[in-house]
């Protein structure tokens, strides 16, 4: 993988400049670090796993459904 940061000099160190923002620093790491809290997206959690969750009633109507995680960990342990 090509890195996601420049190389230049300053005073005769190595400076590590973000090609993408005004962000330079002396610290490799924390030049790998930035570009990845600054300019990599974050995943989202999958739908449904926290939130609403929609049941329908026996008569077929839309129901609204607030679960936990707890109820996910109890519905997985009661499916034998």
């Amino acid at each position: 993988m090509e890195q996601p940061y420049m190389v230049g000099k300053w005073h005769g160190l190595n400076n590590y400049q973000c090609p993408y923002c005004p962000f330079n620093t002396l610290d490799e790491a924390m030049a790998m670090q930035h570009y990845i809290d600054a300019h990599v997206p974050q995943r989202e959690p999958p739908p449904g796993v926290h939130g609403m969750v929609l049941v329908a009633d026996r008569h077929g109507r839309q129901v609204a459904m607030q679960m936990t995680e707890d109820d996910y960990a109890s519905a997985d342990t009661n499916q034998n």
